[in-house]
């Protein structure tokens, strides 16, 4: 089998995919590769299949630990033998990123290896310092407001959910795939897991409000009593949750209360007293024989109390949207 090997005629030039300048979205911005694909003797290799890897790396050695991107892309050569590809299009097969998308440019200064094969082991083809131009796939994205993590209000459903945003509906993720490993290093365990395992869990907003963390302050005063989700966080901590709850209170009243005839007999009462008494009989209206009586207040015979409203949670107005978690 013949060796392939490559001249790189135009490496990393920034490219749009599916847009034109105009309409640019950072989120579809490839790099633009092109090589010459030719045989150990130097030969053009025309219409040949071959499979090309690459590798962002941390400096010009990499870090393993630390290597954001690593695809994949099978293409055929040209009439003459040129292999031209749009790096971030591939298939992702190693590195920390959720996706192509996410790749930080603003954290080191990266480096590109380049392989090539036609079956069997990679052959390296080069290895270079990227310069300028990816950058500007940064520089637009800088002005973002959202970073893995954030978490924000949609006003659509659930099978409108953009690209790059999960639902929080408190699904359990793989901590060991690329794709949710950003955002397990944000949130970690706080909304829960499977005994802190390899797996963890999104946010679970499906019927609640949110609340601002108490952060120690005293805005919440029963913080410290806060509950987790399941295999979560509790106590004073992002992640955590508090059950519905009606804070005690009493209300005062003028009433008045009936005798019949007998002054010491109580024939009946309208509602609770100011002094703190309630007597549990019915109303009854003043006669000839009955008569409210003024030491408990002057007030009139008849009194309207209003009918409170009652659901089976304690809740104010509000609106429904789902809440999105970015990765």
């Amino acid at each position: 089998m013949k060796k392939m090997y490559a001249t790189v005629l135009l490496l990393l030039s920034c490219v749009i995919i599916h847009r034109v300048c105009a309409q640019a979205n950072v989120s579809s911005m490839g790099l633009a590769y092109s090589a010459l694909i030719r045989d150990n003797t130097g030969k053009p290799q025309p219409l040949t299949t071959v499979q090309l890897r690459f590798t962002l790396l941390n400096g010009i050695n990499g870090d393993p630990l630390r290597t954001p991107w690593v695809e994949t892309q099978t293409t055929q050569t040209d009439a003459y033998g040129y292999a031209n590809v749009t790096i971030g299009m591939g298939t992702q097969t190693g590195g920390t990123a959720a996706s192509f998308a996410a790749v930080d440019f603003s954290t080191t200064g990266y480096w590109l290896l380049s392989e090539i094969t036609t079956g069997g082991a990679y052959t390296p083809l080069e290895k270079k310092a990227l310069q300028a131009v990816p950058y500007a796939k940064y520089a637009g994205s800088v002005a973002s407001p959202f970073t893995t993590g954030t978490m924000v209000a949609f006003g659509g459903d659930i099978n409108n959910i953009p690209q790059g945003w999960l639902l929080c509906d408190g699904t359990e993720l793989d901590n060991t795939n690329p794709l949710y490993l950003p955002l397990f290093k944000v949130i970690g365990y706080n909304w829960g897991s499977s005994n802190h395992s390899n797996k963890f869990n999104v946010p679970n907003t499906a019927g609640m409000f949110l609340r601002g963390a108490n952060n120690g302050l005293k805005n919440d005063p029963d913080a410290n009593a806060r509950i987790p989700f399941t295999g979560g966080i509790a106590g004073d901590k992002v992640g955590s949750k508090q059950m519905d709850a009606f804070q005690s209170h009493e209300h005062n009243y003028n009433g008045y209360i009936f005798h019949a005839n007998n002054p010491n007999n109580v024939a009946g009462f309208v509602t609770q007293f100011t002094n703190g008494q309630t007597y549990l009989a019915q109303p009854l209206i003043a006669g000839p024989n009955i008569y409210a009586d003024p030491n408990y207040c002057s007030c009139p015979t008849s009194q309207q109390l209003a009918k409170p409203q009652t659901s089976s949670e304690t809740r104010p107005a509000n609106i429904s949207v789902n809440y999105i978690i970015k990765l």
